[in-house]
Formats: structure tokens, sequence, C-alpha cells
């Protein structure tokens, strides 16, 4: 089975993706699951700990190993630190996986930016003998005081289609189709998390690169992941000598769903590859955006 990614060093296939909830929302979903934050992660009990710092064997390098996981950030930029929280799990509903992600703005900042909240969420299916997931349906959900913005994107790769609908409060406004070319996958952002945690794009050596193919905008369509080599670790690290199981990934990302300078995004992650760290370079009026991971459940 040959999968619709490539090394860099061949420029073939590429990542590919739509989203029309931009600003602010896109900051938050992104944020929630590459987050960052310049401190040791508070974990919270003693399983939690054996889930950050296991090593997996291939026997369980199956999808399901994700499954009930539960993921807590809080969210800080600028000087205001906890402004906002996201929570991303796995669950299965009705027999099929279902991705959550929920962000939303709380207290003052809450308050300023008019309690913003945005859930977003992938309905998927196992692919490769459940070494991974693809899509059939993604969600995109804003609700910004009384505006409420609903975008769904179908994906049907049997057909080649993919179709799409938005609503405003609860209204079809608008729909939409284009076709998916012949030998493409488009991956949503949730599946293709995890998806590369489960190793599905390739093996995770140093200094690899990967390009995943992902749902089209603004002319834009790669998402890069980078795995660092042993001298980027080494001069990223920096107060970071204590937690040495930690591996450093550059995931580059089309300039939209930030509205930042450069779409890069540095993220460290645990030894079973949970994002512990991560720092979103200069998004748009806010400079770099930083977060932490608070819990594992």
């Amino acid at each position: 089975m040959q999968l619709p990614i490539k090394r860099l060093l061949s420029k073939e296939n590429k990542i590919t993706r739509r989203s029309t909830l931009k600003g602010f929302s896109a900051f938050l979903f992104q944020i929630a699951i590459f987050n960052y934050f310049p401190f040791t992660p508070k974990i919270i009990s003693t399983t939690n700990k054996d889930r950050l710092t296991r090593k997996d064997t291939l026997t369980q390098n199956i999808i399901d190993r994700f499954m009930g996981e539960t993921l807590i950030y809080d969210i800080s930029f600028l000087w205001f630190k906890k402004a906002a929280e996201g929570v991303l799990s796995l669950r299965k509903e009705n027999g099929e996986y279902v991705a959550t992600l929920q962000a939303e703005t709380k207290g003052f900042i809450g308050w300023l930016t008019a309690y913003r909240k945005y859930v977003f969420r992938a309905y998927l299916y196992p692919i490769d003998n459940k070494r991974g997931l693809r899509s059939r349906m993604f969600e995109r959900h804003a609700i910004i005081k009384k505006n409420d913005e609903k975008v769904i994107t179908y994906l049907d790769h049997d057909n080649h289609l993919m179709s799409w609908k938005e609503f405003k409060s609860g209204v079809l406004v608008k729909t939409g189709s284009e076709p998916i070319p012949e030998n493409t996958v488009y991956y949503d952002v949730l599946s293709a998390f995890y998806n590369f945690r489960n190793g599905f794009y390739g093996d995770m050596e140093k200094g690899s690169e990967y390009v995943i193919t992902t749902i089209p905008q603004k002319g834009e369509s790669e998402i890069t992941i980078r795995i660092a080599t042993d001298e980027e670790e080494k001069k990223e690290r920096k107060d970071r000598e204590n937690r040495k199981g930690e591996s450093l990934v550059v995931v580059k990302v089309p300039k939209e769903i930030f509205e930042s300078k450069t779409g890069e995004v540095k993220i460290w992650l645990s030894e079973s590859l949970i994002p512990i760290e991560a720092t979103v370079k200069d998004y748009i009026g806010f400079g770099d955006v930083t977060g932490y991971l608070k819990d594992v459940l």
C-alpha cells in the first residue's frame, strides 16, 4: 500500500486544506493541539505520568492505543496566562471513531474576547490494519457571543469528491463541492495528529521530513513535519536539560491557519509523543503564542 505522503526529498505529494473559520478560531484550534509553555507540565497522577513517559512497542502500534485519551491544555498569549483552555480527545461513538477538540477563552480574557468557543470534530475510520485514521466528515464550529458559525466538510474518497456546507445561527447559507484528485487522500488536522503520533507516515528518525495531504486552503497546500536533529535539539533545549527524554518536532503549516508570518510551530514531545510544549511563531497581532499541557487523562 502506497501512502499519500513522501519524504521532503520528493515533492510529488502535497498537503491541502480548506478552512473557512480563520483568525482567532484557528489560533485556538492549533494551539490546543500543539501547545507551549516554558514550565514543567503539571502531572496530577502516577497513571498520567506513566502515560507521558512510556515507550510503546510495535505490538501496540495500532491507533486504538489512543482510545479514551484526553489531553488538557492551558493557552496563553501576550501577557495573559491561562487565557483559554483546550481539550482534545479520541472516543468511539456508535461504533465510529470520533476525535474532538474544544477550545474556549475564559475569565477576564473570555470577557475581552466575547467568550469565544470553538469545537472541532472529526468522524473517522481506521485504515491500514488500524495503523491510521481517515476522515469521512470534519466539523468546525465557532460561537462568539450571538454569532454561531459551523462548517461541515464531507470527504468521499471512494468517489473522489469533497463537499461542504456552511451554517450561520443554524441556517444553511452556502454549499459547495470539488473533486479530490486521483491518488490523493485528504487528512484533516485531527487525523493527521493521531497518525503522526502512531508512526503512520513513517519511522520517526532524527532529521526526517514529511509532507502530508490535507484539505486545500488559499493556495497553500503543504504541512511539513520535520523531526529535529540532535544538534538542533541541543541548541533549543536551553533550560530543559532535566527533560532529555523529550524530542523536538518543527511543523510548518499554511500561514492562513495561524494568520502568522511563517506558519512555524515548534513542538516538544514526550517519549510517548504527547505534545508537552510548543511555540507558534509570529502570530499576527499576538507575537509568539504559548501554552502548556495541564493534564493527561
